[in-house]
């Protein structure tokens, strides 16, 4: 067989391919790359444990003030501002703008307002 080479001189000849053919007729090809091995079921991540349901709070929804004591409150106990936008929407907190309460929106308060200032 004749050995070809392109401009840079790397070998552009066919691969020689295998002649032999699986039991249903379908051709023997070598596999293009080795597989990665399979994680085994020690190896994979434990499930994630939804958080638990945040006791009922008697929120004054009528002071802002106190909303955002309360959101500082959830905060600091560890919950994320995606949950304590949840929270007020079912307990039906009002919104400065807008419909509902969004993790954004909790983000602006704990950012601009982030503890109350004792005289």
């Amino acid at each position: 067989m004749r050995r070809t080479f392109d401009r840079y001189g790397v070998d552009i000849s066919p691969f020689p391919a295998f002649c032999e053919r699986y039991a249903n007729g379908m051709p023997l090809r070598p596999p293009m790359a080795q597989r990665p091995a399979r994680a085994s079921i020690a190896t994979m991540p434990a499930p994630r444990v939804p958080e638990p349901a945040p006791a009922v709070v008697s929120l004054d929804v009528s002071d802002e003030a106190a909303v955002a004591r309360q959101i500082r409150t959830w905060f600091s106990a560890g919950r994320t501002p995606r949950a304590i936008a949840a929270n007020l929407n079912r307990l039906g907190a009002p919104v400065n703008r807008g419909s509902q309460w969004y993790a954004s929106t909790v983000k602006v308060i704990l950012l601009h307002d982030p503890c109350p200032r004792s005289a």
